[in-house]
């Protein structure tokens, strides 16, 4: 039986009501993230005239910027490995934990050191282990220990330090759904066919969350790779010395 034009129309749009509720996202979406790149897209190709021209992306092989994209991906790779490390191994561990109100307190940690980032981050590590911070000074005064100029919390590895502090946690929180998921019986029955505990890790154990944690390393890569102030080679927490900022 064939449906009319009408009847076919009324088929369509019967259920029209059940995306309301997404129009108030689908508005923000657009307007938070589809226009503005689109706007940027059109700029990137205008010239200070608004002529067409490609000279903004020919610009990207100058020193300053190879520079940039280098050290934002040295940053954001290195972070991102240390922080899969160990997160996971931390993961696992917490996850072993018989007491669950132990367990609940440490991922109630982890939660809390993974919010705190950006400037209140770098502001408490300045405090902490600036060319005049508590530690930095701690150091010097009860062990004769001074770590400045041979580290620097405003160098590179300074800033590897800053953000592993809360690369660390969020990969706890990441991965303890996918620990989670590695089932006692797995082990067990490995165990009973002769296979060692290295072989199980080797061979049997990564295979249900290698997935899980590839998505995890990427997520961190790209949480620290669009943050853009701290890798720019003119930047002030790369250029900084303690003898060019006596108080940190």
């Amino acid at each position: 039986m064939q449906l009319t034009r009408g009847a076919r129309f009324r088929k369509l749009t019967a259920g029209w009501w059940n995306w309301l509720p997404l129009i108030p996202f689908l508005v923000i979406t657009i307007g938070v993230m589809v226009l503005p790149l689109a706007f940027m897209l059109e700029g990137s190709f205008q010239s200070k005239e608004g002529f067409f021209t490609f000279d903004n992306y020919l610009q990207m092989t100058a020193p300053v910027y190879t520079q940039s994209f280098r050290n934002s991906i040295l940053l954001s790779g290195i972070t991102a490995i240390l922080g899969t490390i160990l997160g996971t191994a931390v993961g696992y561990f917490v996850h072993q934990l018989r007491s669950s109100r132990v367990r609940e307190l440490v991922v109630t940690l982890c939660d809390v050191t993974s919010n705190f980032s950006g400037a209140p981050l770098a502001f408490a590590f300045i405090v902490i282990l600036g060319s005049n911070g508590v530690l930095t000074l701690a150091l010097s005064h009860y062990f004769g220990w001074k770590i400045y100029p041979t580290f620097s919390i405003y160098s590179f590895w300074g800033l590897v330090l800053a953000y592993t502090y809360f690369q660390l946690p969020l990969m706890v929180l990441l991965v303890l759904p996918a620990v989670a998921g590695l089932k006692q019986e797995w082990r067990e029955a490995a165990l009973s066919l002769g296979a060692d505990a290295r072989s199980y890790w080797r061979y049997i154990g990564p295979g249900q969350p290698a997935p899980a944690f590839c998505q995890r390393f990427w997520s961190l890569c790209h949480r620290v790779h669009t943050n853009r102030f701290t890798l720019q080679p003119g930047d002030a927490p790369t250029r900084l010395t303690p003898d060019r900022r006596g108080a940190a």
